[in-house]
């Protein structure tokens, strides 16, 4: 709470006066509550794997706790991901061809989908997700 009442004088200066409680940040003053933000890291990596598949299979699913996930995409067929449910070759989020590398974007914590163009049984969806 501040109350400023302020009074001009006759030589145009103005007196003012403070009151109440200020926060500064940063500081090391009395009354100094800092506004610091640390960014949440993550100390584990679970990967897993995903067969390819030529219908759409659940990669990842929602998890609150979640704060990034990496895939990679080792099959010889494209592999169409999508950040939520139900992948199709012509709705999804990234197209990913073999060797193809991808992290979640903005935090994302829910449900991550996928779909081959083919399932030539030779590779995988290879995730980590980082809790």
């Amino acid at each position: 709470t501040i109350a400023s009442p302020i009074a001009p004088t006759s030589g145009g200066t103005v007196t003012a006066n403070q009151g109440g409680t200020w926060t500064v940040q940063p500081g090391n003053t009395a009354n100094t509550t800092a506004w610091l933000v640390k960014e949440q890291r993550s100390a584990t990596g679970t990967t897993s794997q995903v067969a390819d598949n030529a219908a759409s299979v659940t990669l990842l699913a929602s998890n609150a706790s979640r704060l990034g996930c990496s895939v990679q995409n080792d099959s010889s067929a494209v592999l169409y991901l999508k950040c939520g449910t139900t992948a199709t070759t012509t709705d999804y989020t990234a197209r990913l061809v073999q060797y193809s590398y991808w992290e979640s974007p903005f935090g994302f914590t829910g449900r991550i989908d996928a779909i081959w163009a083919s399932d030539p049984n030779d590779g995988a969806a290879r995730i980590t997700e980082f809790t």
